[in-house]
């Protein structure tokens, strides 16, 4: 399979993590404290080399790509390639996995070296995995794969990667040359004829926080017009992402879709705006009959926050399914942010 026609070897590693544990079990089999527990070794490079060469990639094993030196990640892309496809794209897989489970298993460096891997799934992976990393080395090879990746499955993730580059940019928390050039990257993405719907949805909901932008609402109502669900759902999402109120007529007229996906981006978009006048549609969608639709409203009435929404989730809690009891309690913690403590159990009927 052809590769990338650029090159992504990692020159810039990530920070060095001093101190970082593999392991930090609570308790051993004997139910000792940590303290009195030795930390099970960190598995070496070889050890892990030879048991991906056998085609088997057990956790116990992986843990050992975690917290690389750069003179490690070296090593490990000598017998990388030697590794089967399947193995290295199931690798990387169980990698993010692993991350998601864990703070202190660190694979930044190793992820960011498989950019460049050969195998499209590998890259599209490895880009996931690196979704807390924001130095703007990153958001140059990001942008570099959205512009010339031969995968659309890559060049969609990187678009969707860039998305926290295209907040910093309109915060103003970047450099000014990197911003506009993440901003024209997207927007380009987004105008480009020839690239895939696909891809184009990606870079419009990364890039709708350019919400000044009169590109961004041409493109907004681009997908809002198509006949696919997930492209209609692309634009209710970045209809919210926004922040832009304009919108909130057309999201709160789809939480009455017949489809689930279109009234679970609406609740999403809605609670995004934040704007009171959503809180009785959101309430209703509360005790909607999907389940992923109603735990979104519920945490749209807790990002709406305020007095009235504390009141409408009380009530919601009262016939809720346990299902839902733990998300109401932080949708009610979060919607009480806003209000003076003081007043909570005051009535204002």
């Amino acid at each position: 399979m052809t590769g990338p026609v650029f090159s992504l070897m990692t020159q810039h590693p990530d920070d060095d993590f001093d101190g970082i544990r593999v392991f930090a079990p609570e308790t051993d089999d004997d139910g000792l404290d940590a303290s009195e527990v030795a930390e099970e070794p960190k598995p070496g490079l070889d050890e892990v080399e030879a048991t991906l060469r056998r085609g088997v990639y057990p956790r116990s094993v992986l843990i050992g790509l975690s917290d690389l030196s750069a003179r490690d990640v070296r090593q490990v892309r000598l017998f990388w390639d030697a590794v089967a496809p399947d193995v290295r794209i199931a690798v990387v897989s169980e990698l993010n996995d692993l991350a998601e489970e864990r703070v202190d298993y660190l694979f930044g460096r190793v992820l960011r070296s498989l950019l460049d891997d050969p195998e499209p799934a590998v890259r599209q992976h490895a880009i996931t995995g690196l979704w807390e990393v924001t130095d703007p080395d990153l958001a140059l090879t990001l942008i570099a794969m959205l512009n010339d990746d031969p995968s659309e499955d890559v060049r969609a993730e990187a678009a969707r990667a860039l998305a926290r580059y295209a907040e910093q940019a309109e915060l103003g928390e970047c450099d000014d040359a990197l911003a506009e050039q993440v901003r024209n990257a997207l927007l380009s993405t987004i105008e480009d004829s020839a690239e895939s719907l696909h891809v184009r949805a990606r870079a419009l909901e990364a890039a709708s926080v350019f919400a000044r932008d009169e590109r961004i609402h041409s493109a907004i109502d681009f997908f809002f017009d198509e006949d696919d669900t997930g492209f209609r759902a692309t634009a209710l999402y970045a209809m919210g992402r926004s922040m832009n109120s304009e919108f909130l007529p057309r999201i709160l007229n789809e939480t009455a879709s017949d489809d689930a996906e279109l009234r679970f981006e609406s609740a999403r978009a809605a609670g995004r705006l934040g704007d009171t006048t959503a809180l009785p549609v959101l309430a209703d969608l509360a005790g909607d009959d999907d389940a992923e639709v109603r735990q979104a409203a519920i945490n749209a009435l807790g990002e709406v926050g305020g007095k009235a929404a504390i009141r409408l989730l009380r009530s919601i809690a009262e016939s809720a399914p346990e299902a839902d009891e733990e998300l109401l309690e932080a949708a009610l913690e979060e919607a009480s942010a806003v209000v003076d403590p003081l007043l909570l159990d005051t009535d204002d009927s």
